[in-house]
């Protein structure tokens, strides 16, 4: 089953967004071949995440000016929790440190996010 017919549309709009990723150099296309995500290069991968440490800083700097006493409480329990699950022997470890993990990262997203400049 071809991209298309997987997601109800016809070969037109298909080809028009492969044509318009592959002018942005986000896919790579070969005659009688298809379309591929082209590998990311070392490079790429440092400045990605470079942008993403300035970002994150500036994100974590708002979320401290923002964020409530009863979320401060809610960070320390996550935690506390992760490090308990990390010390642990339970084989579903893994998954309760990211649950802690994405729960922590909302409460600081929402932080920064929803509410206005101090």
């Amino acid at each position: 089953m071809g991209v298309a017919a997987a997601v109800g549309v016809s070969r037109t709009p298909v080809r028009e967004t492969l044509r318009r990723l592959h002018a942005e150099g986000l896919v790579d296309r070969e005659a009688n071949r298809g379309a591929t995500v082209p590998a990311w290069r070392e490079q790429d991968l440092e400045e990605i995440f470079e942008r993403r440490a300035l970002l994150e800083g500036y994100g974590a700097e708002l979320a401290a000016t923002r964020i409530t006493p009863e979320e401060i409480a809610r960070l320390r329990e996550l935690c506390a929790g992760t490090e308990g699950y990390a010390a642990g022997q339970r084989r579903d470890r893994a998954d309760r440190i990211a649950v802690c993990n994405a729960q922590f990262h909302e409460i600081i997203l929402g932080a920064r996010a929803t509410r206005g400049t101090p």
